[in-house]
């Protein structure tokens, strides 16, 4: 497991330097915004952990219902709202449910 966790630190390390977005410093008001969403998000995870993979239309009122959801109706964004699953979903999710399937593929540049 220690090995485990050691090597799976350096790829998120790897996969973070060579992201899109690795040079963006967020404003302060922006981190504590980013926070408070990431908890609201884990809450939902806790409840629910198939919350953002599941069928759409069976968790269509959960997520509705949710304080997350309250708040991203409420931001000023000027396209159309939309989520990533990388941002909807925390890395061991990914890892867990996702990695195993031999009908799941991702890439996340192309």
């Amino acid at each position: 497991m220690k090995m485990w966790n050691s090597e799976k630190a350096k790829l998120v390390k790897l996969s973070n330097s060579l992201h899109f977005s690795n040079k963006i410093t967020l404003a302060d008001k922006a981190l504590i915004a980013e926070k408070k969403l990431f908890k609201l998000r884990e809450e939902m995870f806790n409840k629910d952990d198939t919350i953002v993979t599941g069928f759409y239309y069976d968790k269509l009122k959960a997520l509705q219902d949710s304080p997350l959801y309250d708040c991203l109706n409420v931001m000023p964004k000027p396209v159309v709202q939309h989520i990533h699953l990388t941002a909807a979903a925390n890395i061991n999710f990914l890892v867990d449910k996702l990695c195993y399937y031999d009908f799941v593929y991702y890439n996340q540049k192309e």
